[in-house]
């Protein structure tokens, strides 16, 4: 579980430069430890993939961006 948040921002730089990377909130990086990943590192990269295009990068990520299946 440590290696969420740096492998989140990995992901989100590599989905798009201009996206900020710190722009999440404490509930989102919460909502993002907790949950089990059963996917592992492709189903994180797939999440920050589909998030840095439907979002607007000015935008604070809030969990209510995540997939209900996350809780």
């Amino acid at each position: 579980r440590a290696d969420v948040l740096p492998l989140w921002q990995y992901f989100m730089q590599k989905a798009g430069p201009e996206r900020p990377i710190d722009r999440i909130t404490p509930e989102f990086a919460e909502a993002l430890l907790l949950h089990d990943w059963p996917g592992n590192v492709r189903e994180l990269s797939l999440l920050a993939r589909k998030i840095a295009v439907l979002v607007d990068p000015e935008e604070m990520l809030d969990a209510d961006r995540l997939p209900a299946a996350m809780g």
